[in-house]
């Protein structure tokens, strides 16, 4: 960035002042971080920059250096001293101020990055990079609209300014104004017909617009530019990897990825292209050595270990050890969890364990014992006896059945005598929609296995039953698949994935209408990101799903309702019982209509099981006839709860990656 934004200020007619004194070999060292920090060797600029501070600790060079490329690489908290060291030698410095804003949009500062961006404008009132941090500013408040007001007034200074023409084009994209986008676009290519990064900005758009072969020959543009440039060779592999089943396509796949494993045999993304497409082409077994090799690469990354599970579990057989090794990885995921206490998300890790290897007997024992110590007996003394069930039996697991048998004697389900892991449950009818791809350079091919990740997360979950999960070509098709596939909600979901952070952001629909409920997203950076995206979307979207149990028996004045601890509902809660015969979706939002006559009772929570719970009826009207079958939800709150935004929607990374991919030229 200090580059790039120095070559702005200067093309302005604007001194940049980094003149000073240093000890013989800082700026030698200042020198070699820069060059690595343009070729995207962080971690190489940074130690570099550190030698150049040891030397001289005010070497302004080196701090903003340092501080550019920890902000890359999304380490906000380190980058701020160094910016600030920086700024306290060169307080009026526009590239500094600028990064600063930057680092504290990262921090989730917005009042101070807006106050860093508006010192630049008041020095400088025509700083394209300022006025760029301003739009990035708005965007991430969800103001699109300001945005792009800002970034034509910028390009109004700079007609063929490349990154404000490729910020526009993102951004006009994402307000949905394609034909803006596509003419922003034409012009970026016209301004800069021999840039890289503009001819893989382009091939982007079109394979996020499903123009393949617009997209191939942006990326063929851009490998004639550079041909030994890394990012255009593995577009060039995912777009042969996307153009579907061809056989010659695949085999073109296949050597790009070849050709970028020659040059670089630890680029865990070019063993990753030649899996999937060797998975495509039906070379199954070197499929899984390619596959091996990325995790062991890159064992860290949730997104190729995702992608592997899913293959595994459509492709190979229940005893296949490929399942078991990655059945393992999420056994010992479970444990670590479980030793920081976070129990859920470890249930999570060994049920996912559980489906890829469902014959290890160690894997579901310990699942088994995490139930026990989260207090879930009945779940506890259900897993016990499927694993005797299929010829785990021991004496230990005989005693502890015959122990929790009788600890849950007089739970609710005992007491009424049903088996509540038997008991059909009325759930939602849920189809996840994907309207948006995943950043293609990094994880080719992956967007169908992530949707199926979110979905597994929905079934760890009560209430919902995702019966339709695809690609859809938009809202349109959405609502007819919808329709076709008589679900009561769906969702439409665009993915965004970096080595930095998982996003998902969406936005839930009633089934027959298409009627918005709520936006629903979440992002998430870190080494567990799409795990913690994944949990926060699932929960959020949950959420907005009206609550809805059923009567399933009845004794007096007492009901059994189908709905338990699982589904948050507690002792003392009240809920309406309705006419099963009156109660109807709302066509225009979450929730049901019903008219005020059709309550017959209100039912007060007076005992929870995990998937049951007991009430006791207060009947309405005077006649009680509440019958099996009638609908019990919560009294229709008045007005609706405004919707939760997170920061950094997905929009916002994607102009991040612009600035970050800007020197990879």
């Amino acid at each position: 960035m200090l580059r790039a934004c120095a070559a702005v200020l200067l093309a302005a007619g604007v001194a940049v002042p980094f003149a000073s004194t240093q000890p013989t070999g800082a700026p030698e060292h200042a020198t070699r971080g820069e060059i690595a920090l343009s070729r995207g060797n962080y971690f190489d600029a940074i130690e570099a920059f550190s030698s150049a501070l040891r030397v001289n600790p005010n070497d302004t060079r080196a701090l903003l250096g340092s501080a550019e490329a920890h902000y890359l690489l999304g380490e906000y908290d380190s980058a701020r001293p160094t910016i600030d060291r920086a700024l306290s030698l060169a307080p009026r410095n526009p590239t500094a101020l600028n990064l600063s804003g930057r680092i504290l949009i990262g921090l989730g500062d917005l009042t101070g990055a807006l106050s860093a961006f508006e010192r630049v404008l008041a020095i400088e009132p025509n700083n394209i990079e300022a006025r760029l941090g301003r739009a990035e500013l708005a965007v991430v408040q969800g103001r699109t609209s300001e945005a792009l007001t800002t970034l034509v007034s910028s390009l109004r200074l700079n007609p063929e300014h490349r990154q404000t023409l490729l910020s526009l084009v993102l951004v006009a994209e994402y307000h949905g104004d394609i034909a803006a986008a596509e003419a922003y676009l034409e012009l970026a290519r016209t301004a800069h017909p021999d840039d890289v990064t503009v001819q893989l900005l382009a091939a982007e758009y079109f394979l996020r617009a499903g123009r393949i072969g617009d997209a191939i020959d942006a990326a063929a543009i851009a490998g004639s530019i550079d041909p030994d440039s890394t990012r255009a060779l593995t577009l060039r592999a995912t777009l042969q990897l996307t153009a579907g089943g061809d056989p010659e396509a695949l085999a073109e796949a296949i050597a790009l990825a070849e050709r970028l494993i020659a040059a670089d045999r630890s680029a865990a993304h070019a063993w990753f292209v030649r899996a999937a497409a060797l998975r495509r082409s039906g070379a199954i077994d070197t499929a899984i050595t390619s596959i091996r090799t990325v995790l062991r690469l890159d064992p860290g990354d949730e997104i190729y270990r995702i992608w592997a599970e899913s293959f595994a579990l459509a492709e190979l057989g229940l005893e296949h050890p490929f399942r078991t090794e990655l059945a393992r990885i999420r056994r010992d995921e479970a444990r670590s969890l479980v030793g920081q206490f976070r129990f859920e998300r470890a249930a999570t890790a060994y049920r996912r364990a559980v489906q890829l290897a469902p014959l290890d007997f160690e894997i579901r024992a310990a699942y088994a014992d995490l139930l026990r110590q989260v207090n879930r007996p009945a779940s506890y003394l259900q897993e016990l006896r499927l694993l005797g069930n299929d010829g785990y039996r021991t004496a230990r697991t005989d005693r502890a059945i015959e122990v929790f048998d009788r600890a849950i004697a007089s739970s609710v389900a005992r007491r009424w005598g049903i088996d509540q892991f038997a008991t059909p449950r009325n759930r939602h009818r849920v189809a996840i929609y994907l309207v948006g791809r995943a950043i293609p350079e990094r994880y080719p091919a992956t967007e169908a296995a992530l949707i199926n990740h979110i979905e597994r997360s929905f079934t760890f979950r009560e209430g919902v039953d995702v019966v339709d999960t695809r690609a859809v070509g938009g809202f349109a098709d959405a609502l007819m698949q919808s329709r076709a596939q008589d679900v009561d909600f769906f969702i439409l979901v665009d993915l965004f994935a970096d080595a930095r952070s998982f996003a998902i952001s969406g936005s839930l629909h009633v089934g027959s209408t298409g009627a918005q409920i709520a936006p629903v997203g979440s992002i998430r950076t870190g080494p567990h990101r799409v795990a913690d995206a994944t949990e926060s979307f699932v929960t959020r979207v949950l959420a907005e799903l009206p609550f809805r149990a059923t009567v399933i028996a009845r004794r007096g004045r007492s009901v059994l309702l189908d709905r338990g601890s699982r589904d948050d509902l507690q002792v003392g809660d009240t809920l309406l019982v309705v006419d099963r015969t009156a109660i109807t979706r709302a066509p225009d939002r979450g929730g049901f209509v019903f008219p005020a006559d059709a309550v017959l009772a209100e039912a007060t929570v007076s005992a929870v099981d995990e998937l049951v719970a007991e009430a006791t009826l207060a009947i309405r009207g005077g006649i009680d006839a509440v019958a099996i079958g009638d609908a019990s939800v919560y009294e229709p709150a008045d007005g609706t709860p405004a919707a939760v935004t997170e920061l950094f929607p997905i929009l916002y990374e994607r102009l991040r990656l612009i600035r970050a991919t800007s020197r990879l030229r």
